[in-house]
């Protein structure tokens, strides 16, 4: 658990973004066969947002490839707050998000889901027709390093390719 995989430890480690792409060996082929057709990766991505300084380098990631975007789905998941404030937390992350998207330079969908983080980032994006998960990462405790963060969580259970943007 905590060695993980080559892919992993490279996005850990990486001071620039990261693009993460799942294959597979084809034996018969005797060849890599991509789950993705890179022209269209960034066609659709959901930006997982936060709200923290790791949501504003996710924006500034934007600038790479913004030109190829058709449309992106902004997430934040509730995932704080007592039982009592969930719906006025949600309501509060949506006005937040779609500040954000105000800002974008391509159209967006907003979405807000409660939850927890990363199941919600790996429920969301396929059954919203999401191309990319954009997720930011930030240095680990030691918490994080027995269970996962949420970054890892999604880096390691993801059917889509993954757009790892360092925070610190």
């Amino acid at each position: 658990m905590l060695i993980g995989s080559t892919a992993a430890n490279v996005a850990r480690v990486a001071k620039k973004p990261v693009l993460l792409v799942r294959y597979e060996w084809d034996r018969g082929k005797k060849a890599v066969k991509c789950y993705w057709d890179a022209r269209r990766v960034f066609d659709r991505p959901l930006f997982a947002l936060d709200f923290s300084k790791c949501t504003e380098k996710i924006i500034q990631t934007t600038e790479l490839f913004k030109e190829l975007v058709k449309e992106a789905i902004l997430l934040h998941v509730v995932d704080y707050g007592k039982e009592s404030e969930v719906e006025e937390n949600i309501q509060k992350a949506t006005q937040k998000v779609k500040e954000i998207a105000e800002k974008l330079d391509f159209p967006s969908e907003v979405v807000v889901h409660s939850g927890d983080a990363s199941k919600e980032i790996l429920m969301t994006a396929p059954s919203v027709g999401a191309t990319l998960i954009v997720i930011g990462k930030r240095g680990r405790n030691i918490l994080q390093l027995l269970m996962g963060s949420t970054a890892e969580i999604v880096i390691r259970n993801s059917v889509l390719p993954v757009l790892i943007v360092p925070c610190d």
